[in-house]
């Protein structure tokens, strides 16, 4: 009787709960499913994630590398949108295989950046057991390229040095500029001038003078006595400092030892500079025109370069805008140079060493006031590569150019990085 009761008991106990079991099991092993493939689930979101953010940085600095900017709403060419693609795809981990991403993208032209989105059905594993044969998985990612409200002085050596290679010299600033502008014909940020300097700077401008002119007088000026610095961006009209005096041949007669017999304008470039301006063909026509004179002086050069982006002299080069505050656009000087300075430029019967000392002075002061210099030494000796280095902004902002082919493509490489602006994450 009592094995009788057992049997029932057991029958009654283990009939009743194996229904229970099951359905207790699947709900656990649906459950194990649903943490295992939504962490799966996860990781590859955050792969996705990485991916569309680099397709969005990478996309917009290509944009920017061209040339062209996406503050206009302009769509996005088949080219591009093809490397967006591609820059997706190729950042994800190799266990994505064939699973199919939908790419797509928005300009976002307040911003002048781009909004790149991805979508992903994965296939799921032990969420099967409830029913769901997939997960879908999404990320998004935005970067921008906006070009940076700028005023860039480019000043040149045209000194003879450059002799044969001067079209190489042209070639190296219109590179710049078509870089710089891309295939625009106005850039409304951006402006640039272009100062070539020798010995002397030709400004041609006789109401900025002291007093009138010989009628020889052929338009170059000496640098006013005193504390360089102090002069360095003060206008003719400020209170308190005198106006420049005319270069007419006697400074060289002193410093050179010679009988005066130089024609008019020895040592005075041919050509004044070009102010700030922002049409890309005034600045190539100017470029295409740059001819060469004797010396070098680049403490003058750099000082004028100043004075074509110095806010205190707004108006005075004609356009009643231009030059704006630091605070409005950002302020580059990219300065070339073949040669070492000479010395009697900046300080009359100064030697060489004085004249490094006054460029070096005037970098120090501008790089604390926030601007950039970009310095580029064309097959020069040591001795000026370290003066250049010294110069440049912190962050290989300096070039050495040994071989004067690569010119062009150091130039436009410049202009990229100078005037293209930082691609950046945006929300």
């Amino acid at each position: 009787m009592l094995a009788m009761l057992r049997r029932c008991l057991c029958r009654d106990v283990y009939g009743s709960t194996m229904p229970f079991f099951a359905i207790g099991s699947s709900v656990l092993l649906g459950a194990a499913g649903l943490a295992v493939d939504l962490g799966r689930g996860e990781l590859a979101r955050a792969d996705l994630q990485r991916a569309v953010d680099a397709a969005a940085l990478a996309t917009v600095a290509s944009v920017v590398r061209s040339g062209d900017y996406l503050d206009d709403g302009s769509a996005l060419d088949a080219d591009t949108v093809a490397l967006m693609k591609s820059i997706v795809r190729a950042n994800l981990d190799r266990s994505w295989g064939d699973i199919e991403v939908a790419i797509s993208h928005q300009v976002l032209p307040e911003d002048s950046g781009l909004r790149v989105h991805a979508t992903a059905s994965l296939p799921t594993t032990l969420m099967r057991v409830l029913g769901s044969e997939s997960m879908t998985i999404s990320a998004s990612a935005a970067a921008a390229g906006g070009r940076p409200p700028m005023d860039i002085a480019l000043v040149i050596d045209t000194s003879t040095s450059v002799g044969h290679d001067l079209p190489l010299l042209r070639r190296a600033g219109s590179d710049f500029v078509e870089t710089l502008f891309g295939e625009r014909d106005i850039l409304p940020e951006t402006h640039v001038s272009v100062v070539p300097f020798s010995r002397r700077v030709k400004i041609d401008r006789a109401d900025w003078l002291a007093g009138p002119p010989s009628p020889e007088w052929t338009g170059c000026m000496n640098e006013r006595p005193g504390d360089p610095l102090s002069y360095l961006d003060r206008v003719p009209s400020m209170a308190g400092f005198g106006a420049w005096e005319p270069h007419e041949d006697y400074w060289y007669d002193d410093f050179y030892y010679e009988s005066g017999e130089q024609d008019p304008g020895f040592q005075c470039p041919p050509r004044a500079p070009l102010p700030l301006t922002n049409e890309k063909t005034r600045l190539l026509d100017y470029l295409d025109g740059i001819e060469l004179e004797y010396g070098t002086c680049a403490d003058i050069g750099l000082a004028w370069g100043v004075r074509t982006l110095s806010p205190d002299w707004k108006g005075l080069w004609g356009d009643p805008d231009t030059p704006s505050t630091l605070e409005q656009r950002g302020k580059a000087i990219v300065l070339m140079t073949d040669g070492q300075s000479a010395g009697g430029c900046t300080e009359r019967h100064s030697g060489s060493t004085r004249t490094t000392e006054i460029l070096l002075s005037y970098c120090s002061a501008l790089k604390a006031e926030g601007w950039l210099l970009v310095t580029v030494a064309i097959d020069t000796p040591a001795s000026v590569q370290d003066m250049l280095r010294a110069c440049a902004s912190p962050g290989a902002y300096f070039y050495e150019v040994v071989d004067w082919s690569r010119l062009p493509e150091i130039a436009s490489g410049i202009a990229a990085d100078v005037g293209g602006g930082k691609v950046r994450r945006i929300q």
